[in-house]
């Protein structure tokens, strides 16, 4: 019988790669908060036509999973992203007037794509999302950039990052310049990528300028650009948020051919895309965290009046491999127990569970082995788990009422009475880690 694999496109990450996941959601979570953005848990499935009226013929509405077997009329799919199913959610329970604790809103969780697999991109892969609801100012905007750089500073990698920029304009601005992009390329159309040639025939031909194929690089040398279209309100506020950007030092780039992959967004748009190609990135540059003002969704997906919003999405796979070759340090390591419970003898298991309990109650890590093996055995065990710390439970130490605490670093150990145990192995473990542990643990408040 074959030996059941994980499918084509689907990544399991165990405890190295899970740590590192959950380091980069938590450093996102722990600034986020410092904004005033609340935590929002959304539905994985929403229903098709949510992705289609938002995304129309982008690649995250034609890549969509879909469900075979609903009990609904309508299908139903995997979400691909995670900012229509938000703005849906937050209408669908606040109306046009979202409640205050609603419009700054964060998510976390998994996202799916049917797209071919290759290096930095997964079927399903895990976004970090802050959107940013009812609110026009551009400083809204200027706002959740700085946020996102700081988050990107936080998590070691916005040296390797360049921040692009581009302000796409309104809906008539954006409708001139395709119809005028339109106009320059049917006369060359020989000319594009097979793919451009599409794009261009079905009326997407703005997504042509996010191309990175030669020839229609070259085919848009002299093509018009968007930023001749832009209005006077679009272009003030795009000058607002770059001249913040500039009081902040934040460094970027103004990019015109910045389109972003999705319909939706219109004025401000931006990517934070990494400087040097790596291997594990894949062959074209790699686009960590990206978002934009998108104003006309609400429209979009059935709502009878516009909810101004703007937003980003992170890829914490992207940024845990790009960590990873910057430097494998700045990946966070597994944790690993303080404290390792051998227990030589069953008539120590009771014994046991209670000191790992007490010492839990000390916040500290305590690991416990289930099985009686020899002394020597159960300190290489102890060794191998990373603890720093054993307490060895035999019978004899039954019989005397004391247990047998080792400092693994040293090999130094000493006997210790029951109602010592918390406060001995505290002191112990303060020595070891120069006092660290001292700032957040209550020592010896729960003796064995």
């Amino acid at each position: 019988m074959a030996t059941v694999r994980a499918a084509r496109g689907f990544r399991d990450a165990l405890a190295v790669d899970g740590a590192a996941l959950m380091n980069v959601e938590a450093g996102f979570r722990t600034l986020v908060q410092l904004y005033g953005f609340k935590p929002v848990y959304l539905p994985v499935c929403e229903r098709r036509s949510l992705f289609d009226r938002a995304n129309g013929d982008t690649v995250a509405s034609k890549e969509l999973f879909a469900l075979d077997a609903t009990m609904d009329e309508e299908q139903l799919v995997l979400r691909p992203e995670g900012t229509a199913g938000a703005l849906r959610a937050s209408l669908h329970h606040g109306g046009d007037r979202i409640a205050e604790v609603n419009k700054r809103i964060m998510y976390c969780g998994p996202m799916f794509r049917h797209e071919r697999p290759q290096a930095g991109r997964f079927r399903q892969f895990s976004q970090f999302g802050v959107e940013h609801l009812n609110e026009t100012s551009p400083l809204a905007d200027a706002e959740l950039i700085e946020m996102a750089h700081r988050c990107l500073v936080f998590l070691g990698v916005r040296d390797h990052v360049t921040l692009k920029i581009n302000c796409l304009g309104c809906p008539a601005a954006r409708s001139s310049f395709s119809e005028a992009l339109t106009e320059y390329l049917r006369p060359i159309a020989g000319e594009l990528s097979e793919r451009s040639q599409e794009r261009l025939e079905r009326g997407h031909v703005m997504r042509i300028l996010d191309s990175n194929d030669k020839h229609d690089i070259a085919a848009l040398r002299d093509a018009p650009r968007l930023e001749s279209f832009i209005g006077e309100a679009s272009r003030a506020s795009f000058n607002r948020i770059l001249n913040i950007l500039h009081l902040l030092d934040i460094q970027h780039e103004y990019d015109h051919r910045l389109v972003r992959g999705l319909d939706y967004y219109g004025d401000t748009t931006f990517e934070f895309v990494a400087k040097d190609r790596h291997d594990c990135l894949g062959k074209q540059q790699m686009t960590l965290l990206a978002g934009g003002r998108y104003n006309e969704l609400s429209l979009a997906i059935g709502w009878r009046n516009a909810v101004p919003a703007v937003g980003w999405a992170a890829g914490l796979e992207r940024i845990v491999l790009l960590q990873s070759a910057i430097d494998p340090k700045i990946v966070a390591p597994v944790s690993k127990p303080e404290v390792a419970v051998v227990v030589l003898s069953s008539h120590g298991e009771n014994l046991a569970m209670a000191i790992c309990r007490n010492l839990r109650t000390e916040s500290l890590t305590v690991v416990q082995r289930f099985e009686h093996t020899s002394a020597q055995s159960m300190f290489r065990w102890a060794s191998k788990v990373g603890a720093q710390v054993a307490i060895v439970i035999g019978e004899d130490e039954i019989r005397d009422c004391r247990v047998k605490i080792k400092d693994l670093t040293t090999q130094r150990q000493e006997d210790v009475k029951f109602d010592l145990i918390s406060v001995t192995v505290v002191e112990m473990l303060c020595k070891i880690n120069a006092g660290d542990l001292g700032k957040h643990l209550k020592l010896g408040s729960a003796g064995a």
